[in-house]
């Protein structure tokens, strides 16, 4: 497996649950045995929250503008004995948006983890797991020209399927015009109510436009959401949970995903 497998959770509508998704995916993956590093984009910083880190003077936005060093940023544990890293975001953050504010600028984090490697390539992370603003600005950006797999969190609402149009859309551009290795690694199925009309309607809707979707599926879960009170993954909070069984599923099936890939 190459260093690092960089993945993006993008949907540019907010409540999709891409901090939930990425937080547990993340647990997910490490418990597998994989070093994993989590980055926080989005200037809501509703995953550094999550994971209960306190503030600090420094977070990613400053990494990426060349106001702060790595070691000056990053956060780092261990769960079961493997590297577990975090770049956590600030409301700050969006001043970091306003200063990377052309195409240029589009590549800083892709460097910043291309430095890395260059310094450490036999320790640096396995997997990076980023999360996106609901939206495709400069930090969205950044993520998808990094990542060489984004995963599309989506719930059965009205209006979600048109949604998906322009998100793929837009990976699309980002693919053809800057980075050729951005694939979709699937669309995900989250808090989806397949019996609902927009639920089903969205089902065939995802069966006849050929896109990958994830068999696995996240059930709406009221461990998840306290698990995230709780300043814990899924799988810490309560292993037998339905939450723990439905990433356990995603995990299983995107590792075998990137394994079929590569």
């Amino acid at each position: 497996m190459s260093k690092p497998i960089i993945l993006a959770v993008f949907n540019n509508k907010g409540g999709t649950g891409k901090t939930t998704i990425t937080f547990n995916l993340a647990a997910g993956i490490n418990r597998r045995g994989h070093s994993v590093l989590m980055v926080d984009l989005d200037p809501q910083h509703n995953l550094t929250m999550a994971v209960g880190l306190p503030a600090k003077s420094k977070h990613v936005g400053d990494l990426l503008t060349g106001d702060a060093q790595w070691e000056d940023v990053i956060e780092m544990t261990k769960t079961n004995g493997h590297p577990f890293g975090f770049l956590p975001a600030s409301l700050d953050l969006q001043r970091s948006d306003a200063i990377l504010s052309n195409d240029a600028e589009f590549f800083a984090l892709r460097n910043l983890i291309e430095e890395e490697v260059e310094k450490a390539p036999d320790t640096f992370y396995d997997f990076v797991v980023i999360d996106c603003p609901p939206n495709l600005g400069i930090l969205t950006r950044n993520a998808l020209c990094a990542a060489h797999y984004y995963i599309v969190p989506l719930q059965g609402e009205n209006f979600a399927f048109q949604g998906l149009a322009q998100i793929i859309k837009q990976a699309t551009r980002i693919k053809k015009d800057f980075n050729r290795s951005l694939e979709l690694a699937g669309i995900l199925k989250n808090r989806f109510g397949e019996r609902t009309k927009f639920g089903s309607e969205i089902k065939k809707a995802l069966v006849d436009s050929k896109l990958p979707v994830f068999t696995a599926a996240i059930r709406q879960s009221i461990g998840l959401m306290e698990s995230a009170a709780d300043h814990k993954s899924i799988f810490e909070y309560d292993p037998g949970s339905n939450g723990a069984e439905d990433f356990n599923q995603l995990v299983d099936e995107l590792l075998a995903v990137l394994t079929t890939a590569k």
